[in-house]
């Protein structure tokens, strides 16, 4: 995140786990949690600023849900491609988005349900993927 420079105030999906900031959105009940099913969120914070990295699948509609109900939030959303560009970071570009090809030399790791004495609850992504960030930088009120 850091071409992004400025630090994310919600993981929008996550679990108390392998949440990246303090206020997360989990995909079941969590009593942590600051809500649940990312998708029935429809109004956000005024100043929040999101983070998502979905499961591959489903990046491409998480990309238009962020157009359709946090157009006037800061976000970024994180999407894997495998031998070919995600269909999410196709739409980013077309539609004006800042759209950046990470480095493949740093390792990028995703969340996983299982712990892992190595990486606890994440998992390095294949070495065959490549991973992409799509930013929405709205202009300051």
């Amino acid at each position: 995140l850091e071409k992004w420079t400025v630090t994310p105030t919600l993981d929008a999906f996550a679990t108390a786990e392998n949440r990246r900031c303090e206020s997360y959105i989990a995909r079941y009940h969590d009593d942590g949690a600051y809500r649940r099913d990312f998708f029935t969120v429809s109004r956000w914070r005024k100043k929040e600023i999101i983070y998502a990295f979905p499961p591959p699948t489903l990046a491409t509609l998480v990309l238009k849900y962020l157009q359709n109900y946090a157009s006037k939030n800061k976000w970024a959303l994180i999407a894997l491609g495998y031998e070919t560009v995600p269909l999410a970071v196709a739409i980013g570009r077309q539609s004006g988005l800042e759209v950046h090809r990470l480095d493949t030399e740093i390792s990028v790791l995703r969340p996983d349900r299982r712990f892992s004495e190595d990486w606890n609850y994440y998992k390095p992504v294949a070495e065959s993927s490549t991973t992409w960030m799509i930013l929405n930088r709205p202009e300051s009120d």
